[in-house]
Parts: C-alpha cells; structure tokens; sequence
C-alpha cells in the first residue's frame, strides 16, 4: 500500500450528542453548536494532505441532525450504532476520532460498532480526552486500536506513512499502543515550535462550512498558567505559542475570500498573556486596512485599557473572561488569582469598547462555602449591568488529567446532576452510564468531587435559575441587587415559593423547566405574589413591563403570516414582522435602564408614559425599543391592509417639515428606518388575517436581554 492509497477517514464525534430530545434540539443555540466547525480536526487534514493523503472528513454533526429525526431513533437505536453503520459503509483504512470529555461514552461505542462492522480497519484515537486516558482506554476497549496523544500535526502524518508502508507504527512519538497484551506509550512526540509553518486547516475538505457565520483560526497554543481545574496545560505542555501577524492575515485574506465569513473566532486560551506580540497582531490588522472582525480569549490581568482600545480599532469585536470566582478566597485556593476589582474594571472597559465580553464563573469547588457562592453570583449580577456582556455559570467538572481531578480520584461520586462544563448531557442512555459507571478512570468528567459545605442540587438549580433569568429578566436582577445586594436572597424566597412546581422536577427535567417560557410565567407570579412594599420602584416599573409581555405573546398566532421581502415596493402591502408589537405603556423602562447603568436612583422621570415595539429576536430573546410618537403613529398604519404608498400618504399628511425635509421625506425616513430595524415587511396577495398590532397598557417597557446598547441608538423620526 502506497500513501497514495492509504485512505483515511477523520471523525469528530458531534457535541450535539448532548440533546437526545427533538424538542431540545430544535433550539437555536443547540442548533449553533452543532454546526461549530471541527478546526482540529481539519488542521489535521491538512498536515496529511501535505503527504499527498486527501482524507474523508465525516460531518458527524449533520448526521446526528439526520438521527434526531430519522427512523433509526424511533426504533430506538443509538447514535453510536447509526454512526458506526454509515462509517463502515465508507471505504477507509483508517479510521481516526478526535475525542473530548462529553461525547467520549459515545466515542467508545461508536469505535466498538465499527470495529465489528469493519474488524480489519485501523481505530485510531486522538485529541484532548483520549490522550489523558490512554492508558485505561487501550486496557479496556479492545477494539480502540492506538491513541495518538497532543498535538498530532507531525506525529500523525508518521503514522499514516508507516501504516501505509506496512510497517509499526509503535515506534512513531507520542503513541499509546498494545505490545504482549499490555498497554504501552511512547514518549511525547516533539511540540511543533513554529506555527507559521504549520498549512491552514483544510476548510475546503469540510462539508459543514457557513459562510455566513464566523470561522474558527487558530491563533496559538498553550497557557503558562496552572490553574488546577484546566484540562489546557496537559495537552499542550505549557507551551505557549504564537502564530505571527503576517501568517494569520494571510490565512484571514484566504478564508474571507472563499468563504466571507462575518467574524473570526481567534482560537488560544491566552491571546493576550504576550502584550508585545498582541500590539504588533492589532497594528498589523490596522495597517492592513482589511476591517475583519475578530474574537479571542484573555486574562482580566492581562489587558489593560490601552490594550483594550487597540484591540478594539484593530476590529475585537467579542472576548471571553474566565473569571472562575467572585471569591478572593476561591480565587487563591485554585491558583487562579485574579484580582477582582481588576476583572470588573476591565470587564466594563471592554464592553464600552463595543466587544461582547463573555465572563464566565464556577462553582461547586471542594472549598466552596455558600459565601463564596453569593460572592460569585453577586460578581455576575454586577456584570449585568453592562448590556454587552455575557455572563455563564457553570458547576465544575473533574476533568481528566487536572490537578484538582488527580487529587480527589478516590473520592468522585457518581451522581444525576448535570454539568456543562463538561457538556455531559442533559439524557444520558443507559449503555453510557454503564459505561460511566463502570470505568470512573476513563469518565471522571460525569462524576463530581463532594462538596462538603453545599448541596449540590442547589447548586444546580441555582445554575438553571441564573442562566434564565439574567437572558430573560436581566434589568430585575441589576435592580435587586442594587437595593438588596443578595442574589441568593432573592433564588431562596424563588425556591421557597416554587416548591410544589419544582420539586418533582430532577436532572434534564428540571434542566427543561427553566430553559421554557413556563418558567417565566411562573417568576412573574412569584414577583407579583411579593409584598408591594418589598418591591422598589426600578422592580415595580420592570414587573409590570413583564406582565404586560406575556399577556402580548400569549395572544400570538399559532400560524405564522408571509415571510419578509427584501425590496420594498410600492403596491405590496405593508405590516408589522412577525412577533412584533407596539406596545402603548405608563412608564418608562429606558429610562430604568439608563439609571441602573449608571448606578443612579429612581426619579420622576421613570413614570413618563413611553411608547415601544417589542420584536423577538432569537427563541428566548425579545428586543424593545423605545419609539418617538410619530415613529409608533407609522407603525399603526402598518397594519397589512394598506399598500407601502398608501402608507407614506396617510403618514405623510399627518407629519410637518422638518427643517429641510418635507413632510414626504419625514415619511420615507419613517419607513427605511423602520425597515432596517426589522419592524415592518412586505407582502403580496390578500389583506393580512387581522391580529393586534397596538396594545395599551398600564406598566412600563423592558427587554429580556437588552442587548447591543437599544436604550442609546434610538433615533426619533
């Protein structure tokens, strides 16, 4: 067999695998994850392309999309099983899967059923989990033929050769094999020093590219920080590398051309631990003039506000904080050590440089008291306050090769409670937790480490809660937290109250609960069940806001009217956009926001009456924005009876010039800036099936994430 003929296929085990219900599936961040782009996978790709091997890469994402809703699941076949059959159809030699923490269960049975089907196929492991549980792995699965540990972008390309060959491959770096029955591991393969010499992933061998989405590049590898519960420093060695400004402008030049994706998701835990070499990255993009927008991952203690600003003009447009804990104490025990006020300070700065900042935290750590907790969630909730940012809350996982999984191995406990910081999933199917249950050493990530000094299903429901009302009910929490500085406060009087509605509720089922509109429904007769006297004036203005919106998308149409038209044309009819509503209100939550933004105390000025549209932007997201009179009086004509000049007419004969525009320019201004805000569509055809479109009531106007800054953009007609 020649190289040539060597055929390979390249597996990545989909982290869709996760969600087993349709349901669940069909949710638009669920759908996002599953169709992220294997990078490692495909730079691998490409280092055996450079050895004349054209691998098969398998878009195991779309087929776990195919399963959700194929036959085979109804007849209740596993993924693995439906996996592992279409693989066997393809003609390969070899076949490689790239491993993580979540989805290894599924790995294993897939590489079992294929190695059944094909029993002559080289099973090849690699990747992150495979290479931190090597050893236990060949011990145990038989049918797991080799694992290639680290970086496999020289050590894989040996492999392929000698296999070609006919020769061993268990001379080949980096390798973990079977000799007499024993599992056996050579020494590390060299790391590759130069990064720039590296191909760029071979993108065009995937099927699953979106061009209107961002594309992962890989910016550098390793961290030279230890923190105890990161999986980082095992893979790479510590090892802290660069690619270099003009190589990655040129693989951005290359993957806008083909592709023109609208961001670049910079891959490196730690972009900006080397500030010389983040100034000359952000000088060369300025200079170049190009406009990509990027993202990247940083230390709070490693940017400052020069930086930032550098940053941002070079085109940073998102960046993830791993803030871990809002506890100094924490911060200490897991060698971490930020200093806080640091991290809030350049968390705002960021922000108000126009990047989304993602701050992520945990808990559930062995030391953790509930203090520490309420230190956490209070750091989160002050986060909130900036519309830009993300905030995630994650109870921690034991992952496999940490120093905190090392030093509790004796002690994991196998429990039902859901993490994702592991991604392990909300159902896990009964082969899996075998699996789990009996090879801990192989799975340490769906076990626990005892937390002596919590109840770890507090914990998880104190998760679920977090993360659904901060998307959902963001401006309430910066309000309690202001006059109450508690959290934990308000989740306990929550649990108390909500106790008969949740406490059948375990595992995914609770997991659901909270990621649906019953619980908001729930919280807002929770909020409401409150003493009057309890509330503050910011909560009483943001709670009737709350009740007034449930009450309009309880009377949305089942059925959904004519999709929007690009091109507005005179004689097509005009309406609102699908869940769009006016909403005609008593006070003013704009103007709520402003002042909790800039820590300021409720004045008359929250009691105004205020005018807004409501447009849902996403399935747990609803845009309101703050409308001028006239700019409400347009979007009433729009009722979908009226023809786009029918509009302008009518509207037109109520407006007065406006210095140099004429009555007929305040209209058309009205209705392009309606348009480009999504507000208003086109249609042809009948008259719309009537709807309300305005709805008056008593309350004040919010939105569930207020994001992208809406209470500054408005412009009034």
């Amino acid at each position: 067999m020649t190289q040539a003929s060597l055929k390979v296929c390249l597996v990545s085990i989909p982290t869709a695998t996760d969600f087993e219900d349709p349901v669940q599936f069909e949710n638009e961040g669920v759908r996002e994850t599953s169709a992220d782009v294997p990078l490692g996978v495909l730079a691998l790709a490409a280092v055996l392309e450079e050895i004349g091997i054209v691998p098969l890469i398998v878009d195991s994402n779309a087929w776990y999309v195919e399963y959700i809703h194929s036959n085979a699941r109804r007849r209740r076949s596993s993924f693995s099983h439906y996996a592992a059959e279409r693989l066997a159809s393809l003609d390969a030699d070899l076949f490689g899967f790239s491993t993580i923490c979540n989805s290894y269960p599924v790995t294993i049975q897939t590489a079992q059923r294929l190695k059944e089907l094909r029993p002559h196929a080289v099973t090849l492991f690699g990747g992150p989990q495979a290479s931190v549980v090597d050893l236990p792995t060949l011990r145990h699965f038989p049918f797991v033929d080799f694992i290639l540990r680290g970086e496999a972008d020289r050590s894989l390309p040996e492999f392929a050769m000698r296999l070609a060959g006919g020769l061993s491959p268990e001379t080949v770096p980096g390798i973990t094999y079977r000799s007499a029955g024993e599992a056996r591991r050579n020494p590390d393969a060299p790391l590759p020093a130069d990064l720039d010499s590296l191909p760029l992933p071979a993108f065009h061998l995937y099927p699953g590219v979106c061009p209107t989405r961002g594309l992962p590049l890989e910016l550098g590898r390793g961290c030279p920080f230890a923190c105890t519960f990161c999986s980082t420093n095992d893979f790479f060695r510590r090892s802290f590398r660069l690619k270099s400004p003009a190589k990655l402008i040129e693989q951005m030049d290359i993957l806008a051309a083909r592709y023109a994706p609208e961001y670049f998701d910079l891959m490196h835990d730690m972009f900006t631990v080397d500030r010389r070499r983040v100034v000359a990255f952000c000088e060369a993009m300025i200079e170049s003039g190009r406009g990509y927008r990027w993202g990247c991952s940083a230390r709070t203690d490693c940017v400052d506000p020069e930086l930032i600003d550098l940053m941002a003009r070079a085109g940073c447009c998102s960046i993830f904080f791993g803030i871990e804990s809002g506890s100094p104490r924490i911060q200490k025990i897991i060698d971490k050590r930020l200093d806080l006020d640091e991290a809030r300070t350049n968390t705002v700065l960021t922000t108000r440089h126009g990047m989304r900042t993602t701050v992520s935290t945990i808990m559930g750590f062995p030391e953790e008291t509930i203090d520490d907790v309420r230190a956490t969630v209070g750091f989160l909730a002050e986060a909130l306050r900036e519309p830009e940012t993300v905030t995630q809350l994650h109870l921690l996982a034991p992952l496999a090769g940490t120093p905190l999984e090392s030093k509790y191995r004796d002690r994991l406990v196998l429990e039902d409670i859901y993490t994702d910081m592991s991604h392990s999933g909300w159902v896990q199917g009964d082969p899996e937790r075998q699996l789990i249950s009996a090879y801990p050493e192989v799975f340490p990530n769906f076990y626990a480490i005892p937390t002596p000094h919590l109840d770890r299903r507090y914990l998880q429901e104190l998760r679920e809660f977090i993360l659904r009302t901060t998307c959902r009910f963001r401006w309430m929490l910066v309000a309690w937290q202001d006059r109450c500085g508690d959290l934990l406060t308000l989740f306990d009087e929550w649990r108390a109250w909500s106790r008969d509605l949740v406490a059948h509720r375990r595992g995914c089922e609770m997991r659901r609960y909270y990621a649906t509109w019953d619980f908001d429904r729930d919280f807002v007769r929770f909020l409401r069940s409150r003493p009057e006297q309890a509330r503050g004036e910011f909560e009483a203005v943001l709670l009737e806001f709350e009740e007034a919106l449930l009450r309009v998308l309880r009377e949305e149409p089942d059925e959904a009217p004519p999709a929007t038209l690009k091109v507005l044309e005179s004689d097509m009819r005009l309406g609102l956009n699908p869940h769009v509503y006016v909403l005609r209100l008593d006070s003013d939550a704009t103007r709520v926001v402003e002042l909790l933004r800039e820590r300021q105390p409720p004045d008359e000025s929250i009691h105004r009456p205020a005018i807004a549209a409501t447009r849902r932007v996403s399935e747990d997201e609803i845009e309101v924005i703050a409308l001028s009179p006239l700019t409400a009086e347009f979007l009433e004509l729009c009722d979908g009876n009226l023809t786009v000049d029918d509009v302008l007419r009518q509207f037109a004969a109520r407006c007065t010039p406006l210095g140099s525009l004429t009555a007929w320019d305040v209209a058309t201004r009205a209705l392009q800036m309606t348009y480009e805000r999504k507000l208003i569509r086109t249609f042809a055809g009948e008259k719309a099936r009537p709807r309300v479109n305005t709805v008056h009531f008593g309350g004040a106007d919010h939105r569930l994430s207020w994001s992208a800054s809406s209470a500054e953009r408005w412009q009034t007609t």
